[in-house]
């Protein structure tokens, strides 16, 4: 059944929406403990993932990129030993082997390899953006994230392309979240986590798309939102920095919004940094941006947007590839110039639903992105899940998440 939708105030009165997705596309688990809810998603999902991976066969560097994933498995097991330190909570758990120990469930319940698991886990699409503003009189916190699609645009030979909803209970922990074929967790797209009274959503967009990504960046945007506290997450973060170098082969940009405090952090990732982006202020909001291009200079230095022409590198590839840049650069401006303007000259309290009402009103907007494609602000329905998130004074978390036009998708 197509455009099915549910409302669910979750386990802690979190308000969820979800709209859009077919029965078959969304996915509820419930397990006493994440291996367990990973093995289940990995039966669940075991026709996409194989045929993903058999997609991804096709390509003559196959071997190669599955030698890659594998080596970078391993610097994650010797990174978990080593340094469990630096990936430790207050609560004892290392979540870096969380993530190592969630990815073997995935595959066992897949029937693939965790080589095979790894291989999939590591993505280097452009195609993800996100807008935050808060109200500096309230602390209320309005949000939009769009999860964007390139196989779906570009009508990819991809058998296994298309968006899933996850909804895992596990014990009082309530984690929905945005997946893709083969994914083993949460993550790499966008999310909300409910337990103990409190609220967190993260929405991760990733940088450096020119680079091959590696399997670390999957695993630490994992991590940022299994731990689901901004102080844990920034401890954390200034322990990474002092790992061996090079940290990261590709990076991610990753949003994380608290509900309780009413307060977000913006994170960069990538090369040797890990930095904190500080939002972009005026008199009556703060206002954060994130989309495929990161925001700090010294990570824009060495972002594949910036290398210079390569041998293997055609002509109309490398103008391919300037196009992409400024089509970032513009986005970025648009981004930011909606995040100033949008329901100016309210004054007070915004209110859920006329924070929702306009960021539905952005979203609707006639004037997509997809322009040949690549992309050059917010995307449209055809290729795009959208979020839309608010904060309320006293704290409470509303998210609607919208997949665009399932009766059009249905057609194909």
């Amino acid at each position: 059944m197509e455009n099915t939708e549910t409302h669910n105030r979750g386990l802690l009165g979190c308000s969820v929406e979800v709209k859009g997705f077919s029965s078959f596309e969304k996915i509820e688990i419930t397990a006493d403990s994440l291996r367990e809810a990973s093995l289940e998603l990995g039966r669940k999902i075991k026709r996409p993932t194989v045929e993903l991976l058999s997609y991804k066969r096709k390509d003559a560097n196959f071997d190669d990129s599955l030698e890659k994933a594998s080596k970078s498995l391993q610097k994650l097991k010797d990174l978990s030993d080593k340094y469990s330190e630096v990936f430790t909570t207050p609560d004892g758990a290392n979540h870096l082997k969380i993530y190592i120990d969630t990815l073997e469930s995935f595959c066992e319940g897949a029937g693939i390899t965790i080589d095979e698991g790894a291989l999939l886990q590591i993505e280097d699409q452009a195609g993800c953006e996100t807008l935050i503003v808060q109200n500096a009189e309230t602390g209320e916190i309005a949000a939009i994230h769009t999860e964007e699609d390139s196989d779906e645009f570009s009508r990819s030979g991809n058998p296994a392309r298309g968006k899933r909803w996850i909804d895992m209970k596990i014990g009082e922990r309530e984690v929905q979240f945005c997946s893709y074929a083969g994914i083993c967790s949460w993550g790499s797209a966008s999310g909300i986590v409910q337990e103990k009274g409190r609220s967190f959503f993260q929405a991760s967009d990733i940088i450096d798309p020119c680079v091959k990504g590696d399997l670390w960046a999957n695993a630490v945007v994992f991590m940022f939102m299994d731990v689901a506290n901004l102080n844990d997450i920034k401890v954390m973060a200034e322990r990474m920095k002092g790992l061996p170098k090079p940290i990261f082969d590709s990076g991610y940009v990753v949003h994380m919004i608290e509900g309780d405090s009413k307060s977000f952090l913006t994170l960069e990732f990538g090369g040797d940094e890990v930095n904190f982006v500080d939002p972009v202020m005026s008199s009556e909001r703060a206002i954060q941006i994130g989309d495929n291009y990161p925001r700090t200079l010294s990570l824009q230095a060495i972002d594949g947007y910036n290398l210079p022409q390569q041998a293997s590198e055609t002509n109309e590839d490398y103008e391919k590839r300037q196009k992409e840049k400024w089509a970032m650069e513009r986005r970025t401006r648009r981004l930011v110039k909606i995040g100033q303007m949008a329901g100016r000259g309210r004054t007070g309290q915004w209110g859920r639903d006329n924070v929702l009402g306009i960021a539905k009103k952005v979203m609707n907007s006639p004037h997509g992105d997809v322009v040949d494609e690549w992309f050059t602000g917010l995307s449209n329905d055809l290729v795009a899940q959208h979020d839309l998130l608010y904060v309320s004074p006293e704290g409470q978390m509303s998210l609607i998440v919208r997949r665009g036009f399932p009766k059009l998708r249905s057609k194909k």
